[in-house]
């Protein structure tokens, strides 16, 4: 017996894909749904918390409009909660700058110099807001940003948007990126199109 040929069978069939494929695309967006449900700020703070303690390598790059090229350095990164953030730049000059409660101690050409952060609120308030974030401490953070999270546990996105932008002048926002408890990267955007992006390495023993 021959098979008689269907009838507009091209046309029927992509009617089926035509269909079919929304109705995929729909069961991925509920599964990813499912997955983010109950991912809010909370929630990326209790990871960040769980892995809070570490030391890092970084690579920081300023883009800044004055420049005709990025200006980069490299160092280390240590944070030991839940007030004490060392940053030691190794390249492309050695040099320390030791934040410990309300003291910042910065060390260059073997001098070292402590200043009280009480004195300078802006300096203040940034180093506040990584220690915050390195701390998983939600409250410290919503008492300066609105936060804008995005994404799932596994790869996620945290905007900071100042709220009083006299405390930050020239501050637009600060872009995390990170994966789990860590974070990867940190960006700060100015409103004059200045920026700063910290990428942060694996944590190491």
């Amino acid at each position: 017996m021959t098979a008689c040929p269907v009838q507009g069978g091209p046309r029927i069939a992509a009617r089926l894909l035509g269909g079919l494929i929304p109705a995929l695309l729909l069961a991925l967006l509920a599964v990813q749904q499912a997955r983010s449900a109950g991912f809010d700020a909370a929630a990326l703070m209790g990871l960040l918390a769980a892995h809070a303690k570490g030391r890092v390598s970084f690579v920081e790059t300023r883009h800044l409009a004055l420049l005709d090229a990025p200006l980069e350095s490299s160092g280390e990164l240590v944070y030991t909660p839940p007030d004490r953030l060392e940053r030691h730049t190794l390249k492309p000059r050695e040099e320390s700058a030791i934040l410990d409660g309300d003291t910042l101690t910065l060390i260059r050409d073997g001098r070292t110099r402590a200043l009280p952060l009480s004195d300078y609120p802006q300096i203040a308030l940034l180093t506040d807001s990584l220690r915050a974030v390195l701390g998983g401490d939600l409250e410290r953070l919503e008492r300066s940003y609105t936060l804008s999270l995005a994404g799932t546990p596994e790869t996620w996105m945290l905007d900071l948007l100042p709220e009083d932008p006299q405390l930050t002048p020239g501050l637009r926002r600060i872009h995390l990126v990170g994966s789990g408890g860590r974070l990867e990267r940190m960006d700060m955007i100015q409103t004059n199109g200045d920026r700063s992006s910290l990428q942060i390495g694996e944590p190491r023993p």
